[in-house]
């Protein structure tokens, strides 16, 4: 009788003082981390995201949602794991589900995505004793790593940065609520910052001046090539439009330094213009990469997917593309919708429930961001005395601008629901709002040195 009380407490018991421990240990470690003093209000608002999503998905939306359908699934490969060792490992390793069908029913094995979270989770179940909210404190914990070492990363970089990079991914509402829990945006968030934080740290130089391939490849470690490797692995398993947009956006990257090394330029007009002709270069050798891997036409995908989901939503909870065919001219034709609302959407006069009401407001102070954005950098265009910016920070910028905005067509053309539009959004959304609101901090923090200086 008191086992049976007991048992549930168990993981809870094990899992809470050791969560304790180690958010402890990591904090006595932060005595050079720029942001240090938020460590705690940021990790503990994160957990408790975490806990909220499950509960939102439990008691407030009428059906359990992905965050318990793929808990469900990590639980049967669980049972599937201790029923038979040997299949287990042939699901996790080779995908074979032939023979764990005679042990266990899979429900999601013929979505692959889904699937392959599924099999993520059931390796964190084996520690956690398959309880859901403990191991939504894992995956919480996770996204979070990601989000801090990448925040940190940015201050140590660019100081000026510092507020900006606080609340775009530590306490920015979407992001933090979206990338907890058990989701497979949890992952993918901390798979996209560690990739963007790998490469950022080989590319950082002291100087304002390109960094020179040779240094890069000194600079480069066998545990970075590694941790390359694996964050991409997963990202693409999860979420194959992530990656493959930040693939282009890297490689543009890395292409644009290799050119401007050879024409020995670092003027950012020059900078913007090969940048820009590398991205819409490679990115139009996507859609064929896309078919050769998959068979498809990657529009025909597109339109797939947002037939599907608007067939699974209400009226007034979805984004209108009339007659959306996977042509190239249908596209373009309601190409000026998809970038609004997949940067905007919703706002406050689509908001049917509370929850989407609070998004729409958030939606409406980063439009306010933007039009400050462009505002200080019309005004700031041929400002003789502003201060030099980092090459680094520049091609940073122009990455983050066209992988943010590729992605946002792509998310609302595929996904036009404004629930989960405003939930994919954290794959570029915490790199958007650093940008937008990073030109607003370093203009005010350079006005505030230039009237010290005048005194």
């Amino acid at each position: 009788m008191l086992f049976t009380i007991i048992k549930p407490l168990i993981p809870f018991l094990i899992h809470l003082p050791l969560v304790a421990y180690l958010l402890t240990q990591w904090s006595k470690q932060l005595v050079d981390v720029p942001l240090k003093q938020w460590f705690w209000p940021a990790v503990g608002i994160k957990l408790l995201a975490g806990c909220v999503v499950g509960l939102l998905y439990l008691y407030y939306y009428p059906y359990k949602g992905d965050t318990w359908l793929l808990f469900d699934e990590s639980v049967r490969l669980n049972k599937l794991a201790f029923r038979s060792p040997v299949d287990y490992l042939r699901v996790l390793l080779l995908n074979n589900t032939a023979h764990a069908q005679h042990y266990i029913i899979l429900d999601l094995a013929d979505q692959p995505r889904a699937f392959f979270m599924a099999k993520v989770l059931s390796l964190i179940n084996l520690f956690t004793f398959h309880n859901y909210w403990v191991t939504s404190l894992y995956c919480s914990l996770l996204s979070f790593y990601g989000l801090w070492k990448l925040a940190n990363q940015l201050v140590r970089y660019f100081p000026d940065t510092r507020l900006s990079a606080c609340i775009a991914f530590l306490f920015f509402p979407t992001v933090v609520f979206w990338s907890s829990g058990v989701l497979k945006e949890s992952i993918a968030v901390a798979c996209i910052c560690r990739i963007i934080g790998i490469v950022l740290q080989r590319l950082h130089t002291t100087d304002t001046g390109i960094p020179k391939w040779e240094d890069l490849l000194k600079k480069l470690r066998i545990q970075d090539v590694f941790w390359f490797g694996i964050s991409f692995y997963v990202l693409w398993q999860m979420k194959f439009y992530y990656a493959g947009v930040l693939v282009v956006a890297l490689v543009a990257l890395g292409s644009t330094l290799c050119i401007c090394s050879v024409l020995r330029t670092t003027g950012f007009r020059i900078m913007k213009a090969v940048y820009f002709l590398c991205f819409t270069g490679i990115f139009n050798l996507v859609p064929l990469g896309y078919t050769f891997l998959t068979g498809q036409s990657l529009l025909e995908s597109i339109v797939q997917n947002h037939d599907a989901t608007v067939r699974a939503s209400s009226p007034g909870t979805f984004i209108i593309f009339s007659g959306l065919q996977p042509v190239i001219t249908s596209f373009l034709q309601h190409f000026p919708l998809a970038l609004w609302s997949g940067l905007f959407a919703p706002m406050p006069w689509q908001a049917h429930t509370s929850l989407v009401l609070s998004v729409s407001l958030e939606n409406s102070v980063l439009l306010l961001g933007y039009i400050g954005y462009f505002l200080i950098f019309f005004w700031t265009w041929k400002k003789e005395n502003k201060e030099p910016e980092s090459v680094l920070y520049q091609l940073i910028v122009q990455s983050i601008w066209w992988y943010s905005l590729t992605l946002a067509v792509i998310l609302a053309f595929a996904s036009p629901n404004f629930g989960a539009l405003s939930r994919y959004k954290v794959g570029f959304l915490p790199l958007l709002v650093y940008v937008v609101f990073s030109k607003i901090e370093k203009i005010k923090r350079q006005n505030k040195r230039s009237t010290h200086a005048n005194t």
